[in-house]
């Protein structure tokens, strides 16, 4: 189930980045059409200055963040 995206994924100047494992997590993606399985790498840029800025500024247009980690807090 999915429980929205990871917050750990902040630079200190506020940018984002989220990995996949498997790029089959895509529904634009057919089994039919794949030969191997590849990671993938998503890296967001903005104008935030620090982690806590990037994050409202990325939930803000509609990013499903999860709950906060209790752990990395």
């Amino acid at each position: 189930d999915f429980r929205g995206i990871s917050d750990k994924g902040f630079d200190r100047q506020g940018n984002y980045t989220v990995g996949f494992k498997e790029h089959i997590a895509f529904p634009e993606v057919t089994m039919e059409d794949i030969d191997k399985i590849h990671g993938l790498q998503i890296i967001i840029g903005t104008t935030a200055k620090n982690p806590k800025a990037g994050r409202a500024l990325l939930a803000a247009i509609g990013f499903p963040f999860g709950a906060p980690d209790k752990k990395s807090k």
